[in-house]
């Protein structure tokens, strides 16, 4: 729940929006925390053949909402005894301690540089081949 208090208000639209900002980005922090704990119990639930619960840990990921202590669930596996945490198991699992929203916007973000790089690479060299291929002293 977000709430702020009369006199926590700004006195100019700039501030508020920026108290805004922080307080929904504060209330998206905590939910995206407990969320991802009940997706891991409840991912835990469906597998109690196959794995037990045993304590939980803590990783640092990069979320939409900034890096983000989050809690891991660390279980057995029935058949043989190992220790893992969640984070292996669930698929698809983040990399790159990114959240898959996180590491898809990277990603595209990156094809978008070499996209341009290669635009503009053989944007030239078009305009060149064009020209004869012959270089021009300046």
């Amino acid at each position: 729940m977000c709430s702020l208090s009369l006199s926590q208000l700004a006195q100019d639209v700039k501030g508020l929006e920026e108290q805004i900002v922080e307080v929904v980005n504060q209330a998206g922090r905590e939910f995206y925390a407990k969320i991802f704990a009940v997706f891991q119990e409840r991912w835990l639930q469906e597998r109690a053949g196959q794995y037990s619960g045993q304590r939980w840990r803590t990783i640092n990921q990069v979320t939409p909402f900034g890096l983000l202590r989050l809690p891991v669930r660390v279980v057995r596996s029935r058949d043989d005894g190992h220790y893992l945490t969640l984070s292996r198991l669930l698929q698809p699992k983040a990399t790159r301690l990114l959240s898959p929203l996180v590491e898809k916007q990277a990603l595209e973000s990156c094809v978008r540089q070499v996209q341009q790089i290669d635009h503009g690479f053989f944007g030239d060299f078009w305009l060149w081949l064009r020209s004869g291929g012959v270089a021009v002293a300046e």
